[in-house]
């Protein structure tokens, strides 16, 4: 905008001096018609023409009159387009910086927007992460629970017959195998919800990169 509005300045400038160039050619013009008509006028007075002196110094005297008023003229004019050409910058100038301010404004509320739809992604990140990691712990803790009980039952088939001990301690194997399958299936499941959590935490931190002045912290463990 700087160099623009000083590329303005030199514009005018130069139109400024290419108008005092053109009137200084108009202004030595007419003093060289004048002096020609001055020498006129005095060849005419030698040669005693006086009336036909007199009548060409009421020409000489209505061309300088003419010349004057077209001069003054001409300058007024030009100072009027001068003063419209900065009045033209002046209003374009303003009209720059309004749409700068809106554009701005636009920028700032778009960021605003931006921000707040992130913080909201964000919570409801941190709280499906705490939604499953209280999921896993209930059910780690329920394992635990049916593994106790079926420890339980086995040390009491031990007391019991032979036979009947063989039989139980299969049942509870088979307890256990299933508890086995349970807890690996239970654990695959937390992973890969914990995977896709922190892949969007991934995708909001690229988020939070592009956005200035913002700083937001996104951790899965």
């Amino acid at each position: 905008m700087k160099a623009d509005r000083e590329s303005f300045e030199e514009n005018i400038k130069q139109i400024a001096e290419n108008k005092e160039k053109e009137m200084s050619r108009s202004q030595e013009e007419f003093e060289r018609a004048l002096k020609s008509k001055l020498r006129e006028q005095r060849e005419m007075l030698d040669t005693g023409h006086a009336a036909q002196a007199e009548m060409l110094k009421l020409e000489i005297e209505e061309s300088r009159r003419k010349h004057e008023e077209s001069q003054a003229l001409q300058a007024r004019q030009h100072e009027l387009m001068l003063e419209n050409l900065r009045k033209e910058r002046q209003t374009q100038e303003q009209k720059h910086d309004q749409a700068m301010t809106q554009m701005n404004l636009q920028h700032e509320q778009t960021l605003t927007e931006m921000r707040n739809q992130h913080e909201q992604v964000m919570a409801t990140i941190q709280a499906e992460k705490e939604s499953q990691e209280t999921m896993q712990a209930i059910r780690e803790n329920n394992l635990a629970m049916k593994t106790h009980k079926l420890m339980q039952e086995l040390e009491e088939t031990k007391k019991s017959g032979a036979e009947s001990q063989a039989v139980q301690a299969r049942a509870i194997e088979e307890k256990m195998e299933r508890l086995r399958l349970e807890k690996q299936e239970m654990q695959q499941q937390h992973e890969q919800a914990m995977a896709t959590l922190r892949q969007q935490c991934e995708q909001m931190r690229n988020v939070t990169v592009k956005m200035p002045k913002q700083k937001e912290s996104c951790t899965v463990q």
